[in-house]
């Protein structure tokens, strides 16, 4: 029954993506949300995996790779951690991510992180990141950042899917529309750049308060007209677009080989790429999404 709801969902839902173009002349910020052991490293706690888990893995490994291209290119990087004082309990999650303990720390894979100029670590002792991120005095540490590194795309990986990234991503959203955030123009998903744990009903149910939330059936379901992506290359990393073409980006396929959208095997004409121009000179549109598909409700089957 529970597939069925799903085939149905993703039916009736379908999953729109596209590719993100990186370019030097379009400022990209990438965010790293929560990619901490205390969600990630087997055995670190209670929302961590209690064994090896090919998903979380998987989110890590795209993170990092994701981190050494920013980190080489000297582009802005911001990283939330979710770091809780033991008094303050977040319900109905189980006690996660103390601060001061190594749960609230970036992984092994990404603590390299700490020392790299162009990088920014927030600690945040609640879901959303756009919340954890106001100061006593009022102002915002994220807006601040994207206005000081004239960010105008945030591309946002790491775990929870379903939580810590929705919730981050549904406020960045309404602040952008709201006029808060220039110049930022888009908010980016990289599907198989996020996760979420596995807590499944015989675990939760021995830990009072606590809600079951098994991984196989988590589900994202993306109504705010962010840009989802499963296709993310390094884009113009080495080279420029075709001079023929009028387009500020071009396509750059798993073999890092520039194409333009034009040329691309399948494309519609009428969809340009994620930022820039098309040869009438008119901004690039994006689709609302709303979406539920297997891509994002990252079920294990």
């Amino acid at each position: 029954m529970v597939f069925q709801t799903l085939d149905l969902l993703k039916n009736e839902l379908p999953l729109v993506q596209e590719s993100l173009v990186l370019s030097q002349d379009f400022t990209t910020g990438l965010v790293l949300v929560d990619v901490i052991n205390g969600f990630c490293t087997v055995g670190a706690g209670n929302l961590a995996p209690t064994e090896p888990n090919e998903q979380i893995s998987g989110m890590v490994d795209e993170s990092a790779r994701l981190a050494k291209v920013f980190c080489e290119k000297k582009w802005p990087v911001l990283a939330f951690l979710d770091s809780h004082h033991p008094d303050k309990p977040e319900h109905p999650y189980p006690p996660h991510c103390i601060a001061g303990t190594d749960e609230s720390n970036l992984v092994p894979a990404l603590q390299w992180l700490e020392k790299e100029p162009n990088v920014t670590i927030r600690r945040k002792d609640c879901i959303d990141g756009f919340l954890g991120s106001i100061e006593k005095d009022g102002s915002n540490m994220f807006v601040n950042w994207l206005k000081i590194n004239n960010i105008k795309a945030i591309l946002v990986v790491g775990i929870c899917t379903d939580i810590c990234v929705l919730d981050f991503v549904c406020s960045a959203l309404s602040a952008r529309n709201r006029g808060f955030l220039t110049p930022l123009e888009d908010v980016v998903v990289y599907s198989r750049g996020c996760a979420t744990f596995d807590f499944p009903v015989q675990v939760a149910i021995n830990i009072k308060d606590a809600i079951a939330h098994p991984q196989k059936y988590s589900k994202l379901s993306v109504t705010s007209n962010p840009v989802m992506t499963n296709s993310l290359h390094q884009l113009l990393l080495a080279g420029s677009p075709p001079p023929q073409q009028n387009f500020t980006f071009s396509v750059i396929t798993s073999g890092l080989e520039g194409i333009s959208w034009d040329t691309l095997p399948g494309a519609d004409a009428s969809r340009r790429p994620l930022h820039g121009q098309g040869k009438g000179g008119q901004d690039s549109t994006r689709s609302v999404i709303q979406s539920t598909g297997e891509a994002m409700i990252h079920h294990q089957v």
